[in-house]
């Protein structure tokens, strides 16, 4: 049965606070792996395991027989015992050879299913160091063409369960480098920003996958793989692994083509132990926030024949929306804005003649002037440049937002007036002046928020946007149903990986080169969270073939995915899924709704429900 009772009759599902008790109750007396917010849950039938940066001389009884296996013991007898990929190699061979089922884990930042398992949950928190220096990245002196810069390009290998937080402060302080981009929420792990394809916003730079260089896998039997970009093929790698056998050293594949199906694995290609980023010198950011009244509802109006460029036209008077829209990619597309967001609350407000809703934008760029204060007094005053209270820690709990919510549920015609003071925080008039890092993340992890988000052309986002809006504001009239949080939307250049939102290549056969990103967050607890989403999400799919993001609130399965990737693509990361689970150890709930199980001769029949 497992942890299936919460705390006080069910009312965490109201009162988030609650919920950090109830990761740690048991009621069977067997573990209970929560996602970072509580409402999704696995219970490996065998064991919840967390390798450690140690050498260790056993594995867990609940491992039956493990101790029985030459190959394993020869292994930890040879090596004087088994360090962290020699923990988690052991453990893909046992799942392969008694039909097991083996699923990697982080921090639970997903609501996809994407780490459900049935039998064996690899929980990877404790491999978290940085295992090498920053070197220089071979070709690293490549110029940009939008940008026309050059910068020298470094390269850091990372176990896979570092937080990224952690990660890009240690980057900071011992190595003085930095990643190009990341997103505003930094509780994930490392692997896992890379194999969902998490991302920040900006015109020139791509999603985090897209500074993956290689990666140190753990894959079919135990076998050991560091995949790099190179000439080979996908059958040359094929040999290559069928070739292996558990203990070798690990296999090098050289495969651009692999390389891109495993920058974007979704879990499913084999348990990563390590990833190895790009890099950069570190920099600090100058951060401008400007708020605008857009007029609403939106009416037709010929073109504003005046000087309206820059910051100064979004100030003074109500614009349209497609105006609003116009004037920022002005914006955007410069070095000045090379970081650039907005955040919008979709309830109007202000007379029956006269409504608006409030949009506050974020453009940053790169300086060398001093900060405008430390990072930790950021959420001071309007004085020193942070972003207020949205910027203090402890305004970022759950029990905020449990505080939040339940007026809220009081009060919710006044849900839009306590929204507007939210994006208020992000609109002080001086500039925030703060290493990357601090600029570019809101969130360190220490809230938990229910969100849902969509990727799709940037041509498109205009008439997708007046979509999502209207039908919040529908939401609201019919059903009392608001979001206490503005939605929010970014900016990525597009890429070439199979499995990425942001892909270049569309299911028509057409190239994009620009996308953007549209999300809908709700605090756990908020009422009508899935039926809202899945509403949005079924109208962008089917009007823009808008992609979901793989790691937050979705309701993709195999015709979906069909739909809205591109055949060649999907083909190929296929191939690459083919070859690294023969015999299907990484099969999961997730793997079944998306029909990956047909590449299998002999895939698992059922896994368990949610």
């Amino acid at each position: 049965m497992g942890n299936s009772v919460d705390c006080c009759y069910n009312s965490r599902w109201s009162y988030q606070c609650i919920f950090p008790c109830i990761r740690f109750c048991t009621y069977t007396g067997r573990r209970v792996f929560y996602n970072y917010d509580g409402m999704e849950k696995v219970q490996p039938l065998v064991h919840i395991y967390h390798p450690r940066n140690e050498r260790v001389h056993s594995l867990p009884d609940a491992f039956y027989g493990i101790d029985d296996d030459d190959d394993i013991q020869n292994q930890i007898k040879s090596h004087k015992g088994l360090d962290g990929a020699g923990q988690i190699a052991a453990l893909c061979k046992y799942a392969a050879d008694n039909g097991y089922t083996i699923r990697a884990v982080g921090t639970g930042s997903s609501w996809s299913r994407l780490t459900h398992t049935r039998d064996i949950l690899v929980v990877m928190t404790d491999l978290n160091k940085i295992l090498t220096f920053p070197k220089i990245l071979e070709d690293s002196q490549s110029e940009d063409s939008e940008m026309e810069t050059t910068e020298m390009k470094y390269e850091v290998e990372v176990q896979a369960g570092k937080r990224v937080v952690d990660f890009v402060e240690e980057l900071d302080r011992d190595h003085h480098k930095a990643l190009k981009m990341m997103g505003n929420y930094a509780g994930q792990t490392v692997g896992g920003v890379a194999s969902t394809s998490t991302h920040g916003s900006g015109w020139f730079s791509g999603t985090m996958s897209t500074f993956v260089v290689g990666l140190h896998l753990i894959v079919r039997g135990g076998i050991q793989v560091k995949v790099r970009g190179g000439p080979e093929t996908i059958a040359d790698c094929e040999a290559k692994i069928d070739g292996a056998k558990y203990g070798d050293d690990p296999v090098e594949i050289k495969s651009s083509e692999v390389l891109k199906a495993c920058q974007v694995g979704l879990g499913c290609m084999g348990v990563i132990y390590s990833i190895t980023y790009s890099c950069v010198p570190m920099y600090k950011l100058e951060e401008i926030r400007r708020t605008e009244q857009v007029s609403w509802p939106e009416v037709t109006t010929e073109d504003d024949e005046g000087n309206n460029d820059g910051d100064d036209a979004l100030m003074g008077k109500k614009l349209q929306l497609g105006e609003v829209l116009e004037k920022v990619a002005k914006m955007y597309k410069t070095k000045d804005a090379e970081y650039f967001s907005f955040f919008v609350n979709p309830y109007p407000q202000g007379p029956r003649n006269d409504k608006h809703i409030e949009m506050a934008y974020l453009k940053a760029f790169k300086t060398d002037r001093r900060p405008t204060c430390c990072a930790c007094c950021s959420c001071c005053c309007n004085c020193c440049g942070g972003r207020g209270i949205a910027d203090l820690g402890c305004m970022q709990t759950d029990c905020t937002a449990s505080c939040l919510q339940g007026c809220a549920n009081c009060c919710p015609t006044r849900i839009p007036q306590l929204t507007n003071f939210g994006v208020s925080q992000f609109s002080f008039e001086k500039p925030y002046r703060q290493t990357w890092y601090n600029v570019l993340q809101f969130t360190k992890g220490n809230i938990h928020v229910r969100t849902a988000e969509w990727c799709l052309p940037l041509e498109h986002l205009h008439s997708a946007l007046t979509m999502v809006i209207k039908l919040a504001q529908d939401y609201a009239e019919r059903h009392k149903q608001y979001s206490l949080l503005p939605m929010y939307v970014r900016l990525a250049r597009c890429d070439d990986l199979f499995l990425s939102p942001a892909s270049k290549f569309r299911p028509d056969g057409t190239i994009n080169h620009h996308s953007c990103y549209i999300e809908v967050p709700f605090l756990p607890g908020a009422y009508g969270i899935d039926e809202f989403q899945e509403t949005v999400e079924n109208k962008l799919c089917e009007e823009f073939k808008a992609r979901p993001h793989w790691g937050k609130n979705n309701r993709l399965n195999q015709s979906k995915i069909e739909a809205i990737y591109h055949k060649d693509s999907l083909e190929k990361w296929g191939e690459v899924y083919r070859i690294f689970n023969k015999g299907g150890p990484f099969e999961n709930l997730f793997t079944h709704h998306m029909g990956f199980a047909k590449l299998f001769d002999y895939p698992i029949d059922k896994q368990p429900s949610a």
